[in-house]
């Protein structure tokens, strides 16, 4: 690549103040997933279930070969940042050069591999044509590709703590994926249309993350890498890759432990419940989305004494923000799933509650991860990822033949909160932070959810809720009561932070 791609720093391009990246990284994720449960029963009724399905499949192998890219893409939000603190635009072409390159490995790799494996593919499927097949891959293969550069171009900008353009054009892309699937299954509603439509909207999706980042930060910078730079990546890159395994492997483990040892239809219910819980586990990290590179900054700039002064306030603030929503997923329950669904499955209530609940500890953990890897100590992470994996399916494995999915509820609550406990004592040690200071940290986000969570709760199991209607009504009242409570309770007590612009608390808020 050449060097002279290289633009230099803009001193009027100042950095966006931490609170509004935060904001602006929850508008693509909040956006997205109301587009996805607004667009999948319409998918689902024109394309019919089993060729959703095929397309579901093709998704899931696609995501899996992601893993050939060695986490290189996860490291470039810190090094950006790293590198922009230092002013080398260099080393920042560099990150860059190496990330899209190996993005782009992945893709041909994949693509190679769609080709040769569509046939024993369609034959496992029970009869769908090679041909059919083989197209379908090749799209599932390039939308992934096309999503995940411009992730990697986002990140560029996100390491810079500008994150409302990238932010503005994922928010396209969502949108052009939703007009994409919808569209084509109205227009002709057939799996090749679906997925040729799918990878335009990727592909447009890109072109438009390119133009903003154009518009607005002058572009990208790349050029030739060094040895050094791509080992230095790789090393970073795959031990944050072992958090996005073991994270993988707790969240499908579980549905194909149920789908053996109990039943496919048991595994369907703890797909509907973990859906929501996942969609509430990713609002609730939008507190701590924008933190590594503010962290990484402050200790490029001021060394290690920086993320202590600030490291139990962003704690105590991220806790507030973030125990709410799984609060209020899990009190709350029954009414969200019957205005999503109608008619609730067997188990998958339960589920829901579970695992909604035991995110808080992820959730709560939040800042000491993002400590971790903006300090350059990934390794921290992914031993508490590695020991959340381990537990969840060796006891999932003992206890699902003699407790069915509450054995595999009970594995995944009781591996989630050891695993978050064990990564937040290692950043605590590393860092010499206090257990106890954590403590009375989350303490007061703790009281304000079961407060506002417990008479949510009552009001769900009190009214009878059926039908999508009476779920509507009820989760509007569940979330009016419990936004009452709790943000009384947070604003009292400090937790929670002000709506009104504070520049004089703005640099640690």
């Amino acid at each position: 690549m050449p060097d002279d791609n290289l633009t230099p720093p803009d001193p009027e391009r100042k950095k966006m103040t931490l609170r509004a990246n935060t904001a602006s990284q929850a508008a693509p994720i909040l956006i997205g997933y109301v587009l996805s449960f607004v667009s999948a029963p319409i998918v689902v009724a024109q394309l019919g279930l089993a060729a959703f399905g095929i397309w579901a499949i093709t998704g899931a192998l696609a995501q899996y070969g992601a893993l050939l890219d060695l986490g290189i893409s996860k490291a470039i939000t810190r090094y950006i940042a790293m590198y922009a603190e230092q002013d080398d635009q260099r080393a920042q072409g560099e990150v860059m050069s190496v990330a899209v390159l190996a993005l782009l490995g992945v893709g041909v790799a994949l693509t190679l591999v769609a080709v040769v494996i569509a046939a024993p593919v369609a034959d496992a499927l029970g009869g769908v044509p090679v041909g059919q097949m083989r197209w379908v891959m090749l799209c599932s293969v390039w939308v992934l590709t096309a999503l995940l550069l411009g992730r990697a171009l986002a990140a560029y900008a996100v390491g810079l703590e500008r994150m409302a353009a990238p932010n503005v054009a994922l928010v396209l892309s969502a949108i052009f994926a939703f007009v994409g699937s919808v569209g084509s299954v109205i227009v002709q509603p057939t799996l090749g249309t679906f997925a040729t439509a799918n990878a335009i909207a990727a592909v447009a999706g890109l072109i438009a993350m390119i133009v903003t980042l154009n518009v607005n930060l002058g572009g990208v910078p790349f050029c030739r890498p060094t040895r050094a730079r791509v080992s230095e990546l790789v090393s970073f890159g795959a031990k944050a890759q072992v958090v996005f395994i073991c994270d993988l492997l707790v969240f499908q483990s579980d549905k194909i432990i149920l789908g053996v040892i109990v039943s496919p239809a048991v595994a369907g219910a703890y797909e509907l419940g973990s859906r929501v819980a996942i969609a509430a586990r990713s609002v609730a990290t939008l507190a701590t989305s924008a933190l590594i590179p503010s962290i990484t900054a402050d200790v490029t700039r001021h060394g290690l004494d920086a993320v202590r002064g600030r490291y139990f306030h962003l704690t105590r603030r991220s806790a507030a923000l973030g125990f709410a929503p799984l609060a209020l997923v899990a009190a709350a329950a029954p009414s969200f799933l019957n205005a999503w669904l109608g008619e609730i499955p067997q188990y998958t209530e339960p589920v829901l509650i579970a695992l909604a609940v035991s995110s808080i500890a992820n959730v709560g953990t939040g800042v000491a991860s993002a400590t971790a890897n903006a300090v350059g100590r990934p390794g921290i992470t992914a031993r508490s990822s590695i020991a959340t994996a381990a537990i969840n399916i060796v006891l999932a494995v003992v206890l699902a033949p003699f407790l069915g999915l509450w054995g595999v509820l009970a594995a995944t609550v009781v591996a989630t909160i050891v695993g978050a406990w064990i990564g937040l004592d290692l950043v605590h040690r590393a860092l010499d932070l206090s257990n106890v200071k954590y403590f009375e940290a989350v303490s007061g986000p703790s009281v304000a959810a079961a407060a506002a969570g417990l008479p949510v709760a009552l009001m769900n199991w009190i009214i009878p809720v059926e039908g999508r209607p009476a779920g509507l009504a009820v989760s509007v009242a569940s979330v009016g009561v419990f936004v009452a409570i709790y943000a009384s309770i947070g604003a009292r007590r400090g937790d929670l932070p002000e709506l009104r612009r504070n520049k004089a608390a703005e640099a640690v808020t």
